[in-house]
């Protein structure tokens, strides 16, 4: 249902050539292509998935005054609320605190924890546990008696965590000068930020940012500025324009040094308005692990759909090693599904062990595929993924929306099209995964395929009507492009599609094909290819709809 969207003419192997046709695409083909369109459409928003509890809220509360609207709140919910506040937009919050119950409050953070998790395929949610922490922390060392209960230094803490490295300046009070506030510095190494705080009152909260006097142009008010900053400066690699090699001399900056840090405040003031965030997961982040994802719906048993989630992963990225006289690596598979409402429906997930003779053969590219099956109903759901290499820690994660239609409700119904790399009788165990009945289809979920090569994709029909035992229909295709490549544009402007129609016959209502398209002659390009069957003992058609490329090695 997700697919690459790549290119293609087309010419069938089938009992009638294909056919160049001019002129509007038919309505059964725009149907087809809008439906696959609207089965794989992106990823929801934050906002987009948390919404759906406001519309099923009669009571929600519209009413713009913040203050207003948290006095309903228990104080709990309101502790919550505040540790929270910095990571929310406007939208979140209004959501948050319009919600008639603290019950449907906590079902709103279950979700939006839920879909914040770095590890949605592991029970443990690392960020919410992080920020938990940051709150906690923040309430004990940065006190402050209003709302949040901390001052600007909690706030930013609970954004970006610890500091990599810190300073404090005390203040101090000059003839002619009066009081000079407090100052002090927080520095993240990575994205290389100097955060600066100051205390205007000496018992006051401490304020993001610093007074204009510390950026003049006046040497003495420069020096002054950054007077015992030396040491923490230098430790990160930045250089003063003058030290005493005794070290007694006050600190100097030079202007340009000095207008970093201007501008390094100013990023600190923008990471807290936009609600920026640092967080890194435990152990720290992890290497890449490049693959790609595709998502099908097959026919299950007692109204139940078949849902496939594939992968591929180049084995080039793998890490491979000397194991018993083989060279070995391993790759780990993981799928966790959830419902409307982001409840857990299914999870599953494998490990796979792969060999090589040669260790110049694992030095290649080359895609090797994966699958996980779920059997769910009909609806909407959002399918996590993780590839994962154990041997270097490497992983690449997957997130996104997908429609499982009922292919129950009707008389005649089609499957999602499985692109495929290869379909063989199953007569190997080392596939079995992949076994459709009689086949092993091996899929292709980034929808390539090689000039010289040969398209393969494979599909199932429902629900045919039987005369004598035997079912007749008509399978037709269609490929479908578009100016500029852009298919899915509602103002494409459609080129050529190509078009052919076969006659098949089997001994089951139910029967499963594969199409073979020799794509010598193709150009490359985009495409949509879209098979329509036509029911011959009975009535009625169906189609389904999907998205290929044609590339040149």
């Amino acid at each position: 249902m997700r697919r690459a969207v790549c290119a293609a003419l087309l010419s069938f192997f089938g009992v009638m050539a294909a056919s160049m046709v001019r002129g509007e695409v038919p309505e059964h083909v725009r149907l087809a292509i809008e439906e696959h369109e609207k089965r794989s459409g992106p990823s929801r928003t934050l906002e987009e998935h948390l919404h759906e509890l406001v519309e099923a809220d009669a009571g929600f509360d519209r009413r713009g005054g913040e203050k207003e609207r948290l006095e309903p709140l228990g104080r709990h919910m309101q502790a919550v609320y505040y540790g929270l506040r910095p990571l929310l937009g406007n939208d979140l919050r209004a959501q948050f605190v319009g919600l008639s119950s603290d019950s449907l409050r906590g079902e709103w953070l279950r979700r939006y924890w839920l879909l914040r998790d770095p590890t949605p395929t592991t029970r443990e949610n690392e960020r919410r546990e992080e920020h938990e922490r940051r709150v906690r922390f923040a309430r004990r060392h940065f006190v402050h008696v209003s709302p949040p209960f901390w001052d600007d230094r909690g706030r930013f803490y609970v954004l970006f965590g610890p500091p990599d490295g810190m300073n404090r300046v005390p203040a101090d009070v000059r003839a002619s000068r009066g009081y000079i506030p407090a100052r002090l510095y927080w520095f993240y190494g990575d994205p290389g930020l100097l955060v600066t705080f100051e205390r205007p009152n000496p018992e006051g909260p401490w304020q993001l940012g610093v007074s204009a006097q510390k950026f003049s142009s006046r040497p003495d008010l420069r020096r002054e500025a950054f007077q015992g900053m030396g040491d923490f400066f230098l430790g990160y690699g930045l250089r003063p324009t003058h030290y005493d090699a005794d070290r007694t001399r006050p600190f100097e900056i030079d202007p340009y040094q000095a207008a970093n840090v201007a501008l390094s405040t100013a990023a600190a003031s923008e990471i807290v308005e936009k609600r920026r965030e640092r967080f890194v997961p435990p152990g720290g982040s992890k290497p890449s692990l490049w693959f790609v994802s595709d998502s099908d719906a097959f026919r299950g048993e007692a109204g139940m759909a078949r849902l496939e989630a594939h992968v591929q992963l180049d084995l080039e990225k793998l890490r491979f090693a000397w194991e018993d006289s083989l060279y070995a690596a391993r790759f780990r598979f993981e799928a966790v599904l959830f419902d409307a409402a982001l409840h857990e429906v299914g999870r599953a997930s494998y490990q796979e062990r792969l060999t090589a003779e040669r260790f110049d053969s694992t030095t290649h590219a080359r895609l090797w595929p994966g699958q996980l099956d779920f059997d769910v109903p009909a609806g909407r759901y959002r399918v996590v993924l993780r590839v994962a290499d154990p041997a270097t820690g490497a992983e690449g994660v997957y997130e996104g929306v997908v429609t499982v239609p009922n292919l129950h409700e009707r008389d005649l119904a089609l499957s999602d099209l499985e692109l495929a790399t290869r379909i063989v009788p199953a007569r190997s165990s080392t596939y079995s995964r992949f076994a459709k009945g009689e086949r092993l289809v091996l899929p292709n979920p980034i929808g390539l395929y090689e000039r010289s090569g040969q398209l393969t994709a494979y599909f199932e029909i429902y629900g045919l009507d039987l005369d004598a035992g035997t079912s007749r229909y008509r399978i037709s295709y269609q490929i479908v492009a578009a100016e500029g490549g852009d298919w899915r544009n509602p103002e494409r402007t459609l080129r050529p599609f190509a078009t052919s129609t076969f006659i098949s016959q089997g001994a089951s209502a139910d029967p499963a094909e594969e199409l073979r398209v020799d794509i010598a002659a193709l150009d490359e390009g985009t495409y949509a290819l879209v098979v329509t069957v036509q029911d011959l003992v009975g009535e009625g058609s169906a189609s389904t709809a999907t998205a290929f490329s044609v590339v040149r090695y």
